[in-house]
C-alpha cells in the first residue's frame, strides 16, 4: 500500500521539479538571493586573463575574485592597485578612503573612473597548502547608478 501511495505521488513530484527548475536556471546572474536587490542584472565584470593582471600591476600577493561556477577571474587586487574588465576597458582601480583589509596586503573597497567595487568575505575560509586561502565573498560593483551584486569565490595568497 504505501509502495502505490509513492508511485501516485511521483508524477505529481516530477511536475513539480519541471515547473519549478526553468525558473531557477533562468534567474539572471548577480541577482542575489539573499534579499538584497541589486539594479543590474547582468554582471558587469567581464574575465580578466593573468596578462591583464599582470599588466595593471595587480598580480602578486592579494586576492582576485570569479562566479564559483566558471572560475573566470573577474577582480584582482595586489598591494594598493585593482583591476576589473567592463565591456567597453579595463578599469584600474586605487584603495577607497577607509577601506579596511581584505587580505594583509590589499583592501576591501576599491574605487576607479565612475566604479566602486567592494568585496566581502562571508562564511569560512580553508587553507590550501600554506600560501593560498579560498572561501566564499559577496561583490559589489556600482557604476553610473546601476549596482551589481554576486557571491562568488575569493582565492587570497601568495
Amino acid at each position: 500500500m504505501i509502495t502505490a501511495a509513492v508511485s501516485l505521488l511521483a508524477p505529481v513530484a516530477a511536475l513539480s521539479l519541471l515547473a519549478t527548475a526553468p525558473t531557477l536556471a533562468n534567474m539572471p546572474v548577480g541577482v542575489p538571493r539573499n534579499g538584497v536587490g541589486a539594479t543590474a542584472s547582468v554582471a558587469p565584470l567581464r574575465p580578466l586573463s593573468m596578462a591583464m593582471v599582470m599588466k595593471a600591476g595587480a598580480a602578486g600577493t592579494g586576492c582576485s575574485w570569479s562566479l564559483a561556477k566558471d572560475w573566470r577571474m573577474l577582480f584582482a587586487a595586489a598591494d594598493d592597485r585593482a583591476v576589473v574588465r567592463l565591456d567597453s576597458s579595463i578599469v584600474h582601480l586605487r584603495p577607497a578612503a577607509g577601506a579596511g583589509d581584505l587580505f594583509p596586503f590589499t583592501h576591501d573597497r576599491w574605487i576607479g573612473d565612475s566604479i566602486t567595487v567592494t568585496v566581502t568575505p562571508v562564511g569560512p575560509s580553508r587553507w590550501k597548502g600554506t600560501e593560498v586561502n579560498e572561501g566564499a565573498a559577496d561583490i559589489e560593483v556600482r557604476n553610473g547608478g546601476r549596482r551589481w551584486i554576486a557571491r562568488g569565490r575569493l582565492t587570497c595568497g601568495s
